[in-house]
């Protein structure tokens, strides 16, 4: 992890690139009459199949709520010259939605501060962010970025955050006391990419290596050697490595790797999106904690009425066989997520000229 004074450098280098974007932007005229704007930001362009797939599930979700409005991404790459165009031209009708995701906090804390920037530059504008994970380390530097984020958050006049677990619930409802807070699950939990399936065969491991692992090499192996007396096993990771991706390249990408779940008896992760991937492919899944606890509390809150997702706290050998029998052998039930999404985002979040 970055150490604390590298974290303050990102966020000083931010600033002043941010500051040299509004002195060379040019003056731009905006249609006052046309059709209102979504403006989807900090929209994932990077190799992360979970981020990606939330980016792509946002979008799709507000064209269908919102089908007279034009959606459009702003890449997260290019988040400082999309503010400063933007601060020109945002008309009263347009709306910024906030990718949702795992980054509100000081762990992946250039991307907090991005939010912040966009929150910041536009004071008069309804901001909605969607569902997210919220976590400040009680490091020094963690409380600091915490007060950060709440005096940015605060200082808004029409922000709406949506927090994608009940823990998150309570950190934004303590932080935030000046914006409305709600409860939504994952966006990418609105996607239904089941398909009729004939014969499903081998068992796709997805486990972490990064700064979020939970699980130890032990149980990496023990994992795996479980698995591997079930069928085949195919090692994948929901990283596509530190490359930019494109829209449609990401679309693709995702696709494969959803077909690829399909196709799989089982499915054994740690990853968040791991499990998400799988409800969503229907696909059976035993699941592992990540180090920040954030898989454990979005399955407390949304999963752990399904009978085809299990939850484990270690990877012994026994356990570990069991649940992965056991889930193979469920029937998963028909649940309309793309409802429960909706009924949480309300007509409250949303502006009146955007109402049907």
């Amino acid at each position: 992890m970055p150490s604390p004074i590298r974290k303050f450098l990102v966020r000083a280098r931010l600033r002043v690139a941010l500051h040299r974007q509004l002195a060379r932007q040019q003056t731009l005229e905006s249609d006052a009459f046309g059709p209102p704007r979504v403006f989807v930001a900090l929209a994932a362009d990077y190799g992360n199949l979970g981020d990606l797939a939330i980016t792509y599930a946002q979008e799709h979700f507000l064209q269908e709520i919102f089908p007279e409005a034009i959606v459009e991404l702003l890449p997260i790459s290019q988040t400082l010259p999309a503010i400063a165009e933007l601060r020109q031209a945002i008309r009263p009708q347009d709306v910024i939605t906030l990718v949702g995701g795992g980054n509100t906090g000081d762990m992946y804390d250039d991307i907090q501060y991005l939010r912040e920037l966009v929150i910041r530059s536009f004071p008069r504008t309804r901001i909605v962010s969607f569902p997210q994970t919220i976590d400040f380390s009680e490091t020094f530097y963690g409380r600091w970025a915490r007060r950060q984020a709440r005096r940015a958050y605060n200082r808004h006049g029409d922000l709406t955050i949506f927090a994608r677990d009940t823990r998150s619930l309570r950190t934004a409802k303590q932080l935030f006391a000046g914006c409305t807070v709600r409860l939504a699950p994952d966006v990418v939990l609105t996607l239904d990419r089941t398909l009729p399936t004939a014969d499903r065969q081998g068992v796709v491991v997805a486990l972490r290596s990064d700064l979020e692992r939970g699980l130890n090499d032990a149980e990496h192996a023990t994992i795996e050697a479980v698995a591997r007396q079930i069928d085949q096993i195919r090692k994948r990771d929901t990283h596509l490595g530190d490359v930019r991706v494109t829209a449609r390249q990401a679309e693709v990408a995702l696709n494969h790797f959803w077909g690829d779940l399909r196709s799989a008896r089982l499915v054994i992760t740690d990853r968040l999106h791991g499990m998400i991937f799988s409800v969503i492919t229907g696909t059976p899944c035993v699941v592992f904690d990540s180090g920040t606890g954030k898989v454990e509390q979005f399955y407390d809150d949304w999963l752990k009425d399904q009978p085809q997702v299990a939850l484990l706290q270690t990877g012994d050998e026994e356990g570990v066989e069991a649940a992965c029998r056991a889930v193979i052998a469920s029937i998963p039930p028909t649940v309309g997520w793309q409802d429960t999404f909706a009924k949480a985002f309300g007509s409250w979040a949303v502006p009146e000229h955007l109402r049907d």
